[in-house]
């Protein structure tokens, strides 16, 4: 998929879309430039416009007007190119419920055109990363929500993509499982080079994990930037509010014994 790439980051410029109604639209004018071999995290409120965002990164929501390409390639005119070389993970789990954790995995292994003994490799990789071992060759509507959320990680990542957009990953998940996501991911970045985009409400994985991270509110985007640099900057307006706030006490102290 290297044949594609003439940048390697995510460019959105500009970019309006989503209609609310006649007039107005879930993101207006945004710009973000999203860095590649990391991590980066989007927050925000509910209806912030993460959602929208990342599905029009994916060609999935068409946009008003601006470009959106990633690693070079326009999302929303060129999506059999974009789907060699990224994933996207919806937030609601989607699957045949008649089928086994095996069958479906390999379907989407043969949709990507995964030779099998690669496509093999992978799903015993898949499997015992997300433990699923004792439930691979059970239908999907015997899974338990999250076992259902893993298989729907699993069929994103079934095809090696060089950009992962996640959308919820770790619903349904528990404590470890959540950090066991995370840390993949991580490896992802570090050891292979890859890159993965995440929405995600887990503000303790997110400060652990991620390196880039994207602040949304009301289809705006307020901040982008390192993980570090955003909790340094709010660590500082905390301690600089809670200094002006104990000042203004002393000084209400001071007035109060003065009279």
């Amino acid at each position: 998929p290297k044949q594609y790439f003439t940048d390697n980051r995510i460019v959105v410029d500009n970019i309006t879309c989503g209609h609310l109604n006649e007039s107005q639209y879930i993101l207006k004018n945004l710009s973000v430039e999203i860095p590649a071999q990391c991590i980066t995290a989007i927050v925000g409120s509910n209806g912030a416009g993460k959602s929208t965002f990342m599905r029009s990164l994916f060609g999935l929501q068409k946009i008003q007007h601006g470009l959106i390409k990633v690693f070079g390639i326009n999302s929303q005119d060129e999506f059999r190119k974009l789907i060699k070389i990224c994933s996207y993970v919806s937030q609601q789990p989607i699957a045949d419920f008649e089928m086994t954790g095996l069958e479906i995995l390999n379907y989407f292994g043969s949709m990507y055109r995964i030779p099998k003994q690669s496509r093999d490799k992978k799903i015993i990789e898949l499997v015992k990363l997300f433990h699923l071992q004792k439930n691979i060759s059970n239908k999907i509507a015997s899974y338990s929500g999250g076992n259902l959320q893993k298989i729907h990680l699993a069929i994103g990542l079934i095809n090696h993509p060089w950009v992962l957009m996640l959308d919820e990953p770790t619903n349904n998940l528990d404590a470890i499982s959540k950090h066991e996501v995370w840390s993949y991911l991580q490896d992802r970045s570090r050891r292979d080079k890859k890159t993965s985009v995440v929405i995600s409400h887990d503000l303790d994985c997110i400060e652990k994990y991620a390196d880039h991270l994207v602040v949304m509110n009301d289809g705006e985007v307020l901040y982008q930037g390192g993980i570090h640099e955003f909790i340094n900057k709010a660590s500082i307006q905390t301690k600089r509010s809670l200094n002006n706030h104990v000042q203004d006490q002393q000084h209400i102290g001071r007035s109060s014994t003065s009279h």
